[in-house]
């Protein structure tokens, strides 16, 4: 008989007899799987011996159950192949047969474990042996900061178990979590964040990294503003290890910036400011950064409004025209200026006589003119001739050559020059001549000294002469006010003309009559017949 290339003879009987004509062949088993043989005869687990013809050759082919192999023969064969058996005696064959043997490959990143329970029988850095049909729970465990997941062998979750019935791979893999920074800014003013590294938004004011990393937190306030408040939480500086979300908080608050207030100009008045100051206090203002104030003049009853200038810092500007505003940037000053009201004076005049106003300061020459003067201004005013002015109206009174106003509003002055003649009479009741010198010179004529009254006028100089026929014995000058006698006290009385410098009046008379024909006074210039 032969088994796996073995092969055992039958030979003569002990007794010298003749061999038997059959010989049995029992085959046993361990584990599990089955042995058939060639001839048909043997199909163990069912039919385990069986008898063949003496000196036949049988084979024997060993098939394992689903997760076993054969381990090999003993007994009447060896080895792990088919066997060969020559049958000349009675034939014991054993099959062995055991479990397979699969493999569990485990591959993983750092960050975490995986444990294998059964532990298995390592065959190499993260791989175990395990029987086939082995049932094995894979849990994967991270460490702090690292998320884990398990990939492979039908494994989508931690832990899995694994029915191992081929050699099966899994992997185990611990990313980093993720953690979220979130910036919150608060507060009446503006400002941002300012963080390194930067991470990767996530969002409006979000930003992730990894668990772990190291980040600088800081704030910056824009112009106009200043930080007033800085909250990192779970942190003591501004450089900060991210080991969960945190959300950091900057407060940011407007300027408070400072104005003072000052009134200028000749005229007086007040203002108001929009909007209300933030601060109350005499002459000084305070309003946040970025505010539009607007002011208003508001002058007295005297006054106009002139300008508003006002300064951020060294940066100055001006309004003349209300209502004025400016942005505030920086502290600084504004002024309201007031002047006094420019007022208007006209001059008109009246009368069927010749003559002018001027004033004082050259602003006025005219018989119809208006000039500008500032309120409260004093105005003197006189005539510019005396004949025929009757007297003022208007703001002005009376019948001085003169008059003083104050410009308490608009004005108005009227001269009044009525051209009323002196008429000279002398002897008989007729009419020698007229005197008026604010009547045109062509109107008028020269009268001799040889007429009767011995008076003569130059229309060239506009003067009356009264003399005797050979010399003068006066003149009168109308436009001047001066008149020159050769009397004792420099007056005269002579054919009836009398003047006295004590009452600058000149006199007329009747030759012979005390009768005064006419009165010319020299502080009026009225004549009265």
């Amino acid at each position: 008989m032969s088994c796996g290339g073995n092969t055992t003879s039958g030979g003569t009987s002990p007794d010298g007899g003749q061999q038997p004509v059959s010989q049995p062949l029992t085959v046993s088993l361990s584990g599990s799987g089955s042995v058939s043989s060639t001839p048909a005869g043997i199909d163990c687990g069912a039919t385990c011996s069986a008898s063949f013809a003496s000196g036949a050759q049988v084979t024997l082919h060993a098939t394992p159950a689903v997760g076993n192999v054969f381990s090999g023969w003993s007994g009447g064969c060896s080895g792990s192949g088919d066997c060969s058996v020559t049958m000349s005696a009675a034939v014991s064959v054993a099959a062995a047969f055991v479990k397979a043997q699969v493999r569990l490959t485990v591959s993983k990143q750092d960050g975490g474990d995986v444990t294998l329970n059964p532990a298995g029988t390592s065959c190499g850095t993260g791989c175990s042996t395990y029987d086939y049909g082995t049932s094995v729970t894979v849990t994967v465990s991270a460490l702090t900061g690292h998320s884990a997941s398990l990939s492979g062998g039908g494994c989508a979750s931690t832990p899995c178990t694994i029915a191992l019935t081929s050699d099966t791979s899994v992997s185990a893999s611990f990313p980093l979590v993720k953690v979220k920074l979130n910036e919150i800014v608060q507060g009446t003013g503006s400002g941002h964040f300012v963080i390194d590294p930067i991470g990767a938004s996530c969002g409006n004011g979000c930003l992730e990294y990894d668990y772990g990393t190291q980040v600088s937190i800081n704030a910056v306030a824009d112009t106009g503003s200043d930080q007033t408040g800085l909250t990192i939480p779970g942190c003591h500086t501004t450089s900060c290890q991210l080991t969960g979300d945190i959300t950091v908080v900057a407060v940011f608050t407007l300027q408070e910036l400072n104005y003072t207030a000052a009134l200028s100009g000749t005229g007086t008045g007040s203002f108001t400011v929009t909007p209300d100051s933030l601060t109350t206090c005499s002459g000084c203002f305070a309003w946040n950064y970025g505010t539009t104030v607007t002011i208003t003049g508001i002058p007295s009853a005297t006054s106009d409004f002139d300008a508003v200038s006002f300064c951020n810092g060294s940066s100055c500007s001006s309004c003349d025209t209300q209502p004025c505003s400016f942005v505030a940037t920086e502290s600084g000053t504004f002024t309201a200026a007031f002047k006094l009201k420019t007022v208007h004076l006209s001059i008109t005049t009246a009368g069927r006589g010749q003559g002018s106003v001027k004033s004082a300061d050259g602003k006025l020459n005219c018989g119809a003119c208006t000039a500008d003067y500032t309120y409260g201004d004093q105005v003197k005013l006189s005539t510019t001739t005396i004949t025929g002015f009757q007297g003022w109206g208007g703001a002005c009174s009376g019948q001085g050559l003169q008059c003083t106003l104050t410009m308490a509003g608009d004005q108005s002055v009227e001269g009044d020059f009525n051209n009323r003649g002196i008429f000279l009479l002398s002897g008989a009741p007729s009419l020698l001549f007229r005197f008026d010198p604010a009547f045109d010179s062509t109107l008028l004529g020269g009268i001799n000294p040889q007429v009767p009254g011995g008076l003569a006028w130059l229309p060239t100089t506009g003067t009356l002469y009264g003399g005797d026929g050979s010399s003068t014995i006066f003149s009168f000058d109308p436009f001047s006010g001066s008149a020159i006698g050769r009397g004792s006290d420099g007056g005269f009385n002579i054919e009836g003309f009398t003047w006295s410098p004590t009452s600058s009046s000149f006199y007329g008379v009747s030759v012979g009559s005390p009768d005064k024909l006419f009165k010319l006074s020299l502080d009026s210039g009225d004549p009265v017949l």
